[in-house]
């Protein structure tokens, strides 16, 4: 095997050059530091918000006001609106930090229910926002909970959801939709 002699001014000029990319920039002896510290995107920062989606498992899909939607059965029983959500303003984490959601259904201006989600896992996305999804904002379990729903066919209802933390962060929404038992 062959070695070619690496000159001397080489070698220090890759000495000195590792030395400055290997070294923490709170070291530098630079006084134009401007106290700029780094955003962590699921610290929450900013004003709480939340957009009212479909459930889509890792993304993002809004609903937008006047969209018809379908049913499916709730967790907490009788039948709503599945929903997920984006929210902004509330500290999250890229494994779930347990958040309560509050989910109420309003038709004809008079609430239909009312459910309190505990412990849904709000999720970072790295960009500021984080999502939960897997709830139901539900109708009158008592007056809804057959499968002929006949007669909420073409009613719009307004959903009304709040993300709260432990903290005391919370989010809350609007959306009015128009409900479809055929879908």
């Amino acid at each position: 095997m062959t070695r070619f002699p690496t000159p001397a001014p080489l070698m220090t000029l890759l000495l000195a050059l590792s030395l400055v990319a290997c070294s923490d920039p709170k070291d530098s002896a630079d006084d134009t530091d401007t106290g700029s510290v780094a955003v962590d995107p699921c610290a929450g920062d900013g004003d709480a918000s939340i957009n009212i989606g479909y459930p889509l498992l890792g993304s993002f899909d809004q609903m937008e006001d006047g969209e018809t939607v379908g049913l499916e059965v709730a967790p907490q029983g009788g039948f709503g609106v599945s929903i997920s959500g984006m929210t902004t303003g509330i500290p999250s984490a890229d494994d779930g930090v347990p958040v309560d959601v509050l989910l109420e259904t309003f038709l004809d201006g008079e609430l239909s229910a009312s459910f309190l989600n505990t412990e849904t896992g709000l999720y970072c996305q790295g960009d500021g926002t984080s999502l939960f999804w897997g709830v139901v904002v539900g109708f009158d379990e008592d007056k809804y909970k057959t499968t002929n729903l006949t007669e909420l066919d073409g009613k719009t209802a307004d959903l009304h959801v709040v993300v709260s933390d432990p903290d005391g962060n919370e989010a809350e929404g609007n959306l009015s939709v128009v409900i479809s038992v055929s879908r």
